[in-house]
């Protein structure tokens, strides 16, 4: 099974209003404390305001460009195949790794960190990035430190507004907290304008294996995909789930993106594959950055290769 289909999330719209009513409480002016608000509805107190943070992969790369520098990473692949934290800039140098695929927790290494506050995402049921449903996980890292936890599920524009929330409570300065706005907008605008003169243009976004063909969809689960259907992007639904060769043939796309963390799939060894309209025309790219940060520069750095992509491809599907 795919990792993408374990995964479930509330609607766009809950999201939305979930952002808007849980916003993040001040820090008291009476005991010069911090507290936070977090989108479990369960409020952070702390008697300063935290400096020493451990954070969950995208969460880390949201906070980085803000001028707020996690010295702990929580993460699902070595920081090699990870290519987000390079163009968030973050200097690994400066960061120990908590816990990875190939070790899991490294909870010595937790402990030697000190962290004030461990931030992360969580999904509508409750289930947190990076520790899942272990209890004994989730207890062992709350004797360390308080875990703070946001939505990662929401729609682009309420997502970034709430990481730039956190980010502003954590300190990060005013002239930070826009970084990337004007290239996110002007690259919004242009992605609108491209979707409105290549209508037809239709895009699958998929993971491809020797098997079988993981397709996503522009729904609630895939936050970047929704909002550029939003946009007008033609994206073909391939209902977030493992589709045989022979069932791909269903799913006529110009373009087809895969995971920027993968390269172009070898599969030419495969009948059906060649088959592919968008094969055949060359118009394969790997440039599908799964769960962006959420903030201006992350979003425009997505989206930027896939408006270039969208730019030169050419209809070549009936």
């Amino acid at each position: 099974m795919s990792p993408f289909d374990r995964r479930t999330f509330l609607s766009g719209s809950g999201g939305l209003l979930l952002a808007t009513a849980l916003a993040p409480a001040p820090a008291s002016a009476q005991d010069g404390g911090w507290r936070f608000l977090d989108d479990r509805g369960i409020e952070i107190v702390l008697p300063h305001r935290p400096l020493r943070i451990a954070a969950s992969y995208p969460v880390l790369t949201t906070l980085w460009p803000y001028g707020i520098h996690p010295i702990g990473l929580i993460a699902h692949r070595e920081p090699a195949a990870l290519p987000g934290l390079e163009q968030a800039g973050v200097d690994m140098s400066a960061v120990e790794i908590l816990k990875n695929a190939v070790d899991g927790w490294n909870f010595e290494a937790v402990l030697a960190a000190q962290p004030d506050l461990i931030v992360t995402h969580v999904t509508a049921d409750g289930v947190m990035w990076g520790i899942g449903g272990n209890t004994a996980d989730l207890e062992r890292l709350q004797s360390i430190a308080p875990i703070l936890a946001l939505r990662g599920d929401l729609p682009v524009p309420a997502g970034i507004a709430r990481h730039r929330q956190l980010a502003q409570a954590l300190g990060a300065p005013a002239s930070a907290l826009d970084t990337g706005r004007a290239d996110f907008e002007q690259t919004v605008d242009a992605l609108r304008e491209v979707a409105a003169e290549k209508p037809d243009l239709k895009i699958l976004v998929a993971a491809p294996g020797e098997d079988s063909i993981f397709a996503m969809s522009s729904g609630p689960e895939f936050p970047d995909l929704a909002f550029l259907a939003e946009l007008g992007i033609a994206i073909v639904d391939g209902g977030t789930k493992d589709l045989s060769w022979e069932q791909i043939l269903d799913y006529p796309a110009d373009i087809i993106v895969t995971d920027d963390r993968s390269g172009i799939p070898q599969l030419d060894h495969i009948a059906m594959w060649t088959r592919l309209p968008a094969v055949a025309a060359g118009q394969i790219y790997p440039i599908w950055r799964y769960q962006p940060p959420y903030s201006y520069l992350g979003y425009a750095q997505a989206y930027r290769p896939i408006l270039d992509a969208l730019r030169t491809a050419r209809k070549v599907t009936d």
